[in-house]
């Protein structure tokens, strides 16, 4: 009876979706079915500043543009503090081997052109923007150090799942 008690607990500690609905846990719905757009899902890591120790439970601000590149809100709904009033923002924490899940759909570029579609993640006091390596706009600059940093880089790779959701893996080093 105390070992079956004691692998219930472990595998609860272990499981990861285990915690994954609970507010505040490692996976955020950002964009649920009925907001139009493409669905993405991104999911990764968040590093100690050394690049080699999980980063658990850090809170992590998500926010980018809608469909058609608007951050704007809509009346009744609400944006996370610090967002610029997106209306797509939320905050995800990491569970305790540093994982998170973003569900949401791809954002569109500003209307306005030249700047690349992109996620922003604002952690350890920085705000860092994750770009998508299928985007034409993405520059060459951003593109060499795609492979020069890895998992680490801010432009990243897009894979589309049976589905047709588009699927991104990225990793972050906290600043400090």
């Amino acid at each position: 009876m105390r070992t079956l008690l004691v692998l219930s607990m472990l595998t609860l500690l272990f499981v990861p979706s285990a915690r994954a609905k609970e507010p505040g846990g490692s996976v955020l719905l950002l964009a649920g079915e009925k907001e139009p757009g493409k669905r993405l899902v991104i999911a990764g890591r968040i590093w100690k500043a050394d690049g080699k120790k999980p980063a658990g439970s850090e809170r992590v601000l998500v926010y980018h543009t809608d469909a058609t590149g608007d951050y704007g809100s809509r009346p009744g709904a609400t944006a996370a503090q610090g967002t610029r009033d997106a209306r797509l923002s939320g905050y995800v924490t990491t569970d305790p081997e540093g994982r998170f899940e973003v569900r949401t759909i791809r954002p569109a570029p500003y209307p306005s052109g030249g700047i690349p579609a992109h996620v922003h993640f604002v952690l350890g006091g920085s705000n860092l923007e994750l770009q998508f390596a299928d985007d034409p706009r993405v520059d060459a600059t951003d593109r060499k150090n795609m492979a020069r940093d890895g998992t680490f880089a801010m432009v990243r790779p897009v894979t589309v799942d049976a589905q047709g959701a588009q699927k991104v893996w990225k990793e972050f080093r906290l600043p400090r």
